[in-house]
C-alpha cells in the first residue's frame, strides 16, 4: 500500500478479503494466460463466500450488507480485476436465492458456496409446458463460466408459439437456473481486458427446468425481506460493474507511484516522482478518483439507511445510484489512462502492471449497467420525466 491510498484495512470489507489477496496477485500470471480464473482460486474464494456475498443468511449466505459487497469486489479488483469481475459476477447473481421459491432456492444452494454464474441478456427461449420450461439458446459472456455449478441464463418466454407478456405488457423476460451439465460452454474468449474472467459462450439445447426455478428480474419480488433485496436487482449489478472499476483506478494510482519512485527514464537525471508533472497527474488522478468513490458509497449509504426501514427505494435513490456508478465507472476510466500516460515507455512492457490495467479498465465501460447510454436515462429522471428503463 502505498503513502496515497486510503486505508481500509479496518473495514469489514478488508477483514473478509485481506486472507485471500496473495492467493489472488500469485494467480494472476495463470489466470492472464488461461483466460480463466484457475479453478483452486475460486474454489477458495467460494469457501470463504466471496463468490456468494449476496446470498440470504437462510440459506447459508452471508447477505452483505451492499456497501461491504461493493467494497470487496473493489478491493480484490485492486489485486486483479478479472479476479473482481468473478467475484461480483457470481456475488450479485447469488441475491437470486431471494426471489426463488425457497424449495428452488435450497436445491440450487444446498452447498452455500456454489458458485452460479449466468447471463441476463435474453438470448434464449423459455417455452412453457405445463410446470415446466425448455430452454434453448445462446449467450455470450458468461463470466466465471468454467468455474460455474449453475447457471441463471436471460430467456424470452412463449407458450403456444406466441410469446408471452408480464403484468406490464411487456414481452416476458425471465432468468432461469440450469445446472451446469444442462450447458455447454462454447470456448471463445480472446480478449484484452479482463482476460482472466473466462467469458465464454453458453449454449443450451433444449434444457428442461421446473417453471419454479425462473425468476422475473424487475417483475417478481424478492421472497426474502432484507434491506439488501430492496435494492433493485440492476442497481446493485451496476453497483457490483462500477465497483471493479474503482479497484483498477485505485491500482492505477498505487502502480504509478511505485513506478515513479523506482526508475529514471533514459534521457533523465530524476526520478519521475521528482518532477512537477508527475506531482501534478498523481494529485489530479487522486482528487478525481477520491471523488467519484466518495458519491458512490455515499449513494449507497443513503440508499442503505432507507432500505433498512423497510420502504422501496425511490426513484431518486435509484438514479442516485445509477449515476453514481456510471460517474465512478467513467471517471476510474479517465484516471487509468492518465497514469498509464505519465508512466511513459515503461507502462507499455507486458510485465508492467500499468498496461493490464488500461485493457482492464475499458471493459466495464461497455457493460449496459454503467455504458453512456445510462446518463441519458439519469438525466430524464433528473429533469422529471419518466426514465423509461424498466431495468432502472
Amino acid at each position: 500500500m502505498t503513502a496515497v491510498s486510503p486505508d481500509l484495512s479496518t473495514s469489514p470489507a478488508a477483514a473478509r478479503v485481506a486472507p485471500h489477496l496473495d492467493a489472488v496477485d500469485a494467480a494472476i500470471a495463470e489466470s492472464e494466460s488461461s483466460a480463466r480464473m484457475p479453478a483452486p482460486l475460486a474454489r477458495r474464494l467460494a469457501d470463504a463466500g466471496l463468490l456468494t456475498l449476496g446470498l440470504p443468511r437462510r440459506h447459508g449466505g452471508p447477505e452483505a450488507p451492499c456497501a461491504e459487497l461493493c467494497e470487496t469486489i473493489e478491493l480484490v479488483s485492486r489485486t486483479h480485476a478479472s479476479a473482481g469481475w468473478c467475484v461480483m459476477i457470481a456475488s450479485t447473481t447469488s441475491t437470486l436465492a431471494a426471489y426463488l421459491d425457497p424449495e428452488h432456492a435450497a436445491t440450487v444452494f444446498a452447498d452455500p458456496a456454489t458458485i452460479v454464474g449466468g447471463v441476463t441478456a435474453p438470448s434464449g427461449t423459455a417455452t412453457i409446458d405445463g410446470d415446466t420450461v425448455r430452454v434453448e439458446g445462446r449467450w455470450s459472456w458468461g463470466s466465471g463460466s468454467e468455474n460455474c455449478a449453475w447457471f441463471a441464463l436471460g430467456c424470452l418466454v412463449t407458450e403456444n408459439g406466441h410469446t408471452v407478456t408480464n403484468a406490464a405488457g411487456q414481452p416476458s423476460v425471465r432468468l432461469v437456473l440450469l445446472p451446469a451439465d444442462d450447458v455447454r460452454i462454447a470456448p471463445n474468449w480472446d480478449v484484452s481486458g479482463l482476460r482472466g474472467t473466462g467469458s465464454h459462450d453458453l449454449v443450451v439445447d433444449g434444457a428442461v427446468a421446473p417453471a419454479g426455478r425462473a425468476v422475473e428480474l424487475g417483475i417478481d419480488r424478492p421472497r426474502i425481506d432484507g434491506a439488501l433485496y430492496r435494492f433493485p436487482i440492476f442497481g446493485l449489478l451496476a453497483l457490483g460493474v462500477a465497483s471493479v472499476s474503482l479497484g483498477i483506478a485505485r491500482a492505477a494510482i498505487d502502480d504509478l507511484v511505485s513506478l515513479a519512485g523506482a526508475k529514471t527514464p533514459t534521457g533523465h537525471r530524476r526520478l519521475p516522482r521528482d518532477r512537477a508533472m508527475t506531482q501534478v497527474d498523481v494529485a489530479r488522478a487522486e482528487a478525481s478518483l477520491r471523488a467519484a468513490r466518495a458519491y458512490f458509497y455515499e449513494s449507497i449509504a443513503a440508499a442503505w439507511d432507507v432500505a433498512t426501514t423497510g420502504a422501496p427505494l425511490s426513484l431518486e435513490h435509484r438514479t442516485s445510484l445509477r449515476l453514481a456508478a456510471t460517474h465512478a465507472a467513467t471517471i476510474a476510466t479517465e484516471v487509468v489512462g492518465a497514469m498509464y500516460t505519465a508512466g511513459g515507455g515503461s507502462a507499455i512492457r507486458a510485465d508492467n502492471p500499468l498496461q493490464r490495467h488500461l485493457r482492464d479498465v475499458h471493459v466495464p465501460t461497455q457493460h449496459i449497467m454503467v455504458a453512456p447510454a445510462t446518463w441519458e436515462v439519469a438525466g430524464r429522471a433528473l429533469v422529471g420525466l419518466d426514465p423509461a428503463n424498466p431495468a432502472w
